[in-house]
């Protein structure tokens, strides 16, 4: 590169010291010698150089450059389209063969890349922006949202689930959505758990129109409502345990409201008069003799 500037090589050499800098995670002189790369139009490493690029931007912690070089990939490969068809060839040749997978890893890569940028309300409009695909754009929101909640983002991932749940009520992975909002409060604030818990029952439980228009998928209904019926019993035993240790009214009556759910939903569980059994115990504690007796 040095001593030959203008042999037709320079190029080639260009990417293979980018290579070996990236392989040393040496980010910026990685970098710098993808950039010549790119620099020169018509390589036949253009494509290449820019995704490489994209990630030298992203170890560099410069997230919106390396979205942009994700971007070119796609582009470069002949548009989404191309990138997102299953064993696409794109056109007889290797290197097309090569820029359709590039780009469907360029695709691959975008959501966490986006995640580290934070503007997750803006995700269902930027992934259709790039894949011009609305099924795939979708599938790259809920990728995005268990990438925030494994992260520990909540205010992040319960966004994308809720506006999941609102694009389709009743489609067959909602019900999911809306245990992973639940989830998300569980060890840190039981009141947004709570209310969290009754719309997961109320939207998707036994009486529920998502129910309904999932009739013929038994296996997920039934999973569904059987993890359903165990997390609202659990519930409720826990609270009765607080009751019972802290004598407290306040968590008195919320034991007792948590029981009143159960017997609405699954008043036909094979639990259902063990759970009775023990509501009448706590109603007893509160002094309800009456309400207790039946």
């Amino acid at each position: 590169v040095r001593d030959f500037p203008e042999s037709e090589y320079v190029v080639e050499s260009n990417f293979a010291l980018g290579e070996y800098y990236f392989e040393n995670e040496q980010w910026q002189a990685a970098l710098e010698n993808y950039q010549k790369v790119i620099a020169k139009r018509r390589s036949r490493l253009l494509t290449f150089a820019y995704y490489k690029a994209a990630w030298c931007f992203y170890r560099l912690n410069r997230t919106d450059a390396a979205l942009k070089s994700l971007e070119r990939v796609v582009k470069l490969s002949g548009g989404p389209q191309e990138a997102l068809k299953p064993g696409s060839t794109a056109a007889s040749g290797s290197s097309n063969v090569n820029k359709v997978r590039l780009a469907a890893e360029a695709v691959r890569d975008y959501v966490p890349f986006f995640a580290e940028s934070g503007e997750y309300k803006t995700a269902v409009q930027k992934f259709y922006d790039v894949v011009q695909d609305e099924n795939k754009a979708f599938s790259m929101v809920e990728h995005l949202a268990h990438t925030y909640s494994d992260n520990g983002n909540r205010e992040a991932s319960n966004f994308l689930y809720k506006q999941m749940i609102q694009k389709n009520p009743t489609a067959e992975k909602a019900a999911d959505y809306q245990y992973q909002i639940l989830l998300s409060y569980a060890t840190s604030d039981q009141k947004a758990f709570r209310e969290e818990l009754i719309n997961w029952l109320e939207s998707f439980g036994p009486s529920s129109q998502w129910k309904k228009d999932n009739a013929k998928n038994m296996k997920l209904t039934t999973e569904t409502l059987k993890l359903q019926e165990t997390t609202l019993r659990n519930h409720v035993l826990q609270l009765h345990q607080t009751a019972q240790n802290s004598k407290s009214p306040q968590v008195q009556q919320q034991a007792a409201y948590a029981y009143v759910l159960y017997s609405k939903f699954f008043f036909d569980s094979p639990h259902a008069l063990e759970m009775a059994f023990f509501q009448a115990e706590l109603l007893f504690d509160m002094n309800q003799f009456e309400n207790a007796s039946k």
